[in-house]
């Protein structure tokens, strides 16, 4: 169910976990009052220590995402809607940042739309 964690990926663990787990929702695998796996079982299937998804358990929490529920776990209490709307937000911050690196070295926006064009394709 979870996306494997990829180790060579510039992107820390923990985010990988949160983009998972956002995915779930969006797609449906994941519903509003669905529980995570704990800490433990989610170490233990991504082959991760157990503080990297405590850290990212933490972040969805801040996010809205999620909430700890003493005895019972970790509760989805987002929307699909509202998690799509959130990454939606992340995208366009990350797309921000690095279209301005763009243009501050005169690089043109039909040569960046080329490029994003092939990368969509390629997935």
């Amino acid at each position: 169910m979870w996306m494997p964690i990829d180790i060579r990926s510039p992107m820390p663990a923990y985010q990988q976990i949160k983009i998972s787990v956002k995915e779930a929702i969006v797609t449906g695998r994941l519903k509003e009052n669905d529980t995570l796996p704990s800490i433990r079982e989610m170490a233990q299937e991504m082959k991760i220590n157990p503080n990297t998804v405590v850290r990212a358990y933490r972040d969805l929490e801040q996010e809205g995402i999620i909430f700890p529920k003493q005895g019972i776990g970790n509760l989805v209490i987002a929307s699909a809607d509202t998690v799509r709307q959130s990454l939606i937000e992340e995208m366009a911050a990350e797309l921000f940042m690095t279209m301005a690196k763009l243009k501050k070295t005169g690089i043109l926006f039909q040569e960046f739309a080329k490029v994003v064009e092939k990368v969509w394709e390629s997935i």
